[in-house]
C-alpha cells in the first residue's frame, strides 16, 4: 500500500476566492489520487466534497483549525471542491 512517505505530494493550497461559492481545489485534469490532506488553517468552518460542488451541510465538514485526510486504501479521480462562507480564508491541501 502507498503511504504519504511514498508519494510525491503536490501543493494545492490556497484561499477562498468567493464566500459562499464552491470552488475547485484541483480539477479533473489532475491524475487519479491516492492521498489527500486538507487542513483548514482559518477561523471559519469549510466544507469539502469530491466530484461535485461543495454544499453547506453536505459533504465533509472541516472545522476551523482542523484537518481531514483520506482513509487508507481510498482512490479518487474527480475534482475536490471547497466551500467557505468568507472570502480570503486559507487552507492547506497536499495530494499525491
Amino acid at each position: 500500500m502507498l503511504t504519504p512517505a511514498h508519494l510525491k505530494l503536490q501543493n494545492k493550497s490556497g484561499t477562498i476566492t468567493a464566500g459562499d461559492t464552491s470552488q475547485e481545489v484541483w480539477n479533473t485534469q489532475d491524475k487519479p489520487r491516492y492521498y489527500c490532506l486538507f487542513q483548514n488553517i482559518s477561523d471559519t468552518d469549510m466544507t469539502i466534497d469530491f466530484g461535485t460542488p461543495a454544499v453547506a451541510g453536505k459533504g465533509i465538514l472541516v472545522e476551523a483549525g482542523l484537518a481531514w485526510e483520506t482513509p487508507a486504501g481510498i482512490m479518487f479521480d474527480g475534482p475536490l471542491n471547497v466551500l467557505c462562507a468568507t472570502t480570503g480564508k486559507a487552507f492547506v491541501c497536499k495530494i499525491g
